[in-house]
């Protein structure tokens, strides 16, 4: 079951949290946050489940002995195409696991914007161009900003037309047929949607997702059909399957050729007067395109993808000409999850194969477990076991083994302890003591 709090968007220093329904408080964070940042601090099963959302840079304290961790890493969505633009592309989404170094107590995190989608009216300059979205990182992980996608008019470069490169690639809005959209980065995201044009009528393409390649326009004369943005992929570090990373949705008119506006990407048979769709993960549908038959010029904006998703923002359309109300939607803000599993107790625990079959003068192999890295020494009554220092702990599963070969020398009572010397040098040693009793051999010499 998920518990959780979240720190005030507005503290601007540091601060510690606790997860509500976690009152041992295996999950307490220091954070120190900017202003309009926000922290959610969840439990889920034996996981600790860090969300960094908002823009800007977080500085995380890792939490003593923890070094092994899942991350998500979502970049900010490019912005939307304006008068009949194409997709944003969706930020880059990196879900992996990592390892620390435990020398580095605090860890720098960075969490990217979106891109801010064309004004339209055609404004379209290269000032003005559909933005891409800002990287997110953290731990030396990088995810890209989305590209912006295309607008229809830029004065100096021209490429702008067919969207920008980014982790996925805005979408087209060349008046050129075949067009294609812009480059996505391999293992982060896709490539945009081209756009089709049928001598008055651009069709442009939808943004690139994290999971798929944004949709071509459509190329029925008949219609002006918007692609739709590619999906993103899912994630379930938080718990439950989530969608992050979608394109946005591609804008068009109908031109001078009396083409009646549809929404939908695949065939001609949208609604009148719908918006491309955004992908799955948070992009932004396009603005509605309506049919000359209802007379209304006014031109509709894209919609904005969704905040902390990674989203591009939707395409304008317009039914002809060019008005700002056309304008391309913002891209979704980046997101940062960290998820690890916490300790509840560091203290080595100390096993022997039989401890009721412990004798005189037999040896016995002790095994020191341990969910914290770090070499062992086992000690009998406070004073060192020959051969069993500084003894090498091996990863297995969750904890970390170290073992050694033990010749009691007395009988009767034994207490036996174990200390890990602990890589964390920060967080500090830990000690366990476990009392064996010694039998007396049965035979003799």
């Amino acid at each position: 079951m998920l518990a959780s709090v979240v720190a005030p968007s507005d503290q601007a220093q540091a601060a510690s949290f606790v997860a509500t329904g976690d009152p041992n408080g295996y999950c307490t964070q220091s954070i120190n946050l900017g202003t309009g940042n926000t922290v959610t601090v969840s439990v889920n099963g034996a996981n600790c489940i860090v969300q960094f959302k908002g823009v800007g840079t977080f500085t995380w304290f890792r939490p003593n002995y923890i070094n092994r961790m899942r991350v998500l890493v979502v970049g900010g969505g490019g912005g939307g195409g304006g008068d009949y633009g194409g997709g944003g592309g969706a930020g880059g989404f990196i879900d992996t696991n990592t390892t620390l170094s435990y020398s580095n107590a605090s860890f720098l995190l960075t969490v990217g914007n979106g891109g801010t989608g064309n004004a339209g009216g055609g404004t379209s300059t290269d000032a003005s161009a559909a933005g891409n979205g800002e990287t997110s990182t953290v731990f030396g992980i990088s995810a890209a900003g989305g590209g912006g996608g295309g607008s229809p008019d830029h004065i100096g470069d021209t490429t702008l037309r067919y969207g920008r490169n980014g982790a996925s690639g805005g979408g087209s809005s060349r008046a050129v047929n075949g067009s294609l959209g812009a480059i996505g980065i391999a293992g982060q995201g896709n490539n945009g949607g081209g756009s089709n044009y049928n001598g008055t009528t651009v069709m442009s393409g939808g943004g690139g997702g994290a999971g798929a390649v944004g949709a071509t326009g459509g190329t029925d004369p008949a219609f002006s059909i918007g692609g739709a943005g590619g999906n993103g992929l899912q994630s379930d570090i938080t718990g439950t399957n989530t969608y992050y990373a979608g394109g946005g949705g591609a804008g068009t008119h109908s031109g001078n050729s009396g083409a009646t506006c549809v929404g939908g990407a695949a065939s001609s048979g949208g609604s009148v007067g719908g918006g491309a769709s955004g992908g799955l993960g948070g992009g932004g549908a396009a603005g509605k395109c309506l049919s000359t038959s209802l007379a209304s010029n006014i031109g509709n904006a894209g919609a904005d993808a969704a905040a902390n998703t990674g989203g591009g923002g939707g395409g304008g359309s317009v039914t002809t000409g060019r008005t700002t109300n056309a304008r391309g939607g913002n891209g979704g803000t980046g997101l940062i999850v960290i998820s690890y599993a916490y300790i509840s107790d560091a203290r080595p625990i100390i096993t022997v194969p039989n401890p009721n079959g412990l004798s005189y003068r037999t040896s016995v192999t002790l095994t020191s477990t341990a969910p914290i890295a770090g070499s062992v020494n086992f000690f009998l009554k406070g004073k060192r076991i020959p051969g069993c220092q500084k003894r090498p702990a091996t990863l297995s599963g969750s904890n970390y083994i170290a073992t050694c070969t033990w010749l009691p020398a007395s009988n009767g009572s034994a207490p036996v302890s174990a200390t890990v010397v602990a890589t964390d040098t920060v967080a500090g040693n830990q000690s366990n003591t476990t009392t064996f009793f010694i039998l007396k051999r049965g035979t003799k010499r």
